[in-house]
C-alpha cells in the first residue's frame, strides 16, 4: 500500500513539474502545483503508519486472547463457557467461538 501511494506522488509531481512550459501557467501557480502533493503524501504516510501501529497492536492483544475475541467490540471471551453460541457480555452479539477463534486465525496469518 505504501508504495502504491509513493508511486502515485511520483507520477503526480512528474506530471505536473514536468510538463512542457506548463501550459503557460503564472509562475505563482506553478511553484504552488510543485509542492500542492506535498501535504496529501505527508498524511497519507501518517494514515499508513497509524494504520500499521494499530494492526499489529490487535495482533499482539488476539494473540494474548487467544484468538478469542469478539469481532464486534474486542471484547475478551476466554472467562465465558464454550457452549454452542455465546453471548458477548460487552455488547451482546450472538457467536460461535470456534468459528471466532478461526476467523482472527485466518486474519492474523
Amino acid at each position: 500500500m505504501l508504495t502504491m501511494v509513493v508511486w502515485l506522488a511520483i507520477v503526480a509531481i512528474i506530471v505536473v513539474v514536468g510538463t512542457p512550459a506548463n501550459g503557460g501557467m503564472p509562475p505563482l501557480l506553478t511553484q504552488a502545483l510543485r509542492f500542492a502533493f506535498v501535504p496529501v503524501i505527508l498524511a497519507a504516510i501518517a494514515i499508513l503508519i497509524v494504520n500499521r501501529r494499530w494492526e499489529s497492536q490487535l495482533k499482539s492483544t488476539a494473540r494474548r486472547a487467544e484468538c478469542r475475541l469478539c469481532p464486534r467490540c474486542l471484547y475478551d471471551l476466554n472467562d465465558t463457557i464454550a457452549d454452542e453460541d455465546v453471548r458477548c457480555p460487552e455488547c451482546g452479539e450472538v457467536m460461535n467461538l470456534d468459528e471466532v477463534e478461526k476467523r482472527w486465525r485466518a486474519w492474523m496469518g
